[in-house]
């Protein structure tokens, strides 16, 4: 019963193209096993697999892969749904050694607010990125209207290609601000009439 939007649906499409058809093309679905599944994502991996323009491509991130490993096995499983397979292949996502993600230093994020910002609604959004840990697409999806004294009313998300749109896990929630980031807020705000 759930529903997938145009975003993610045109996400799968272009991994589709891109990715699984150079593959998987000439293949008949029930033909596709656990182990042409692993030797595609190897492919990917190392750059050795086939390229939608023919050319060899260059070795492809984890989460490339996983994107495409996500569509291929939405295909599989409505091809099994529709008994077009009598077995499920196993499709696994790659396993990859997550990035280390550091934390900023009160000294390092000093420094950067002290320098001169060309744009101050950037310096806002990255002040308001830094105290909450919203992402970019939701700080900009933010209207007055969500703005209040305390906290931020997260609505929304906006993209250029999609526009206004549900926030990631589709919730909507409440996150608190410092007063020093309402009064930027409130400054940007008397200034953009948007």
């Amino acid at each position: 019963k759930k529903k997938t939007s145009e975003e993610p649906a045109s996400k799968h499409a272009e991994s589709t193209k891109n990715h699984l058809i150079p593959f998987f093309g000439r293949m008949q679905l029930s033909a596709i096993d656990d182990e042409d599944i692993r030797r595609w994502q190897l492919q990917m991996s190392d750059g050795t697999a086939p390229a939608r323009d023919g050319y060899t491509r260059k070795p492809l991130s984890g989460a490339t892969i996983n994107r495409a490993t996500v569509a291929l096995r939405l295909i599989l499983k409505t091809a099994y749904r529709q008994k077009l397979l009598r077995r499920m292949p196993v499709v696994e996502a790659v396993s990859e050694t997550p990035a280390s993600r550091g934390v900023y230093l009160p000294s390092e994020i000093r420094a950067l607010f002290s320098q001169d910002w060309p744009d101050v609604r950037c310096m806002i959004a990255c002040k308001v990125a830094v105290t909450t840990g919203l992402r970019a697409s939701e700080i900009v999806a933010i209207r007055r209207s969500c703005v209040h004294d305390e906290y931020l009313d997260v609505l929304a998300r906006w993209s250029p290609q999609w526009g206004m749109g549900p926030t990631k896990n589709r919730k909507s929630r409440i996150v608190p601000i410092p007063k020093l980031i309402y009064r930027d807020l409130e400054g940007l705000i008397a200034k953009n009439p948007y």
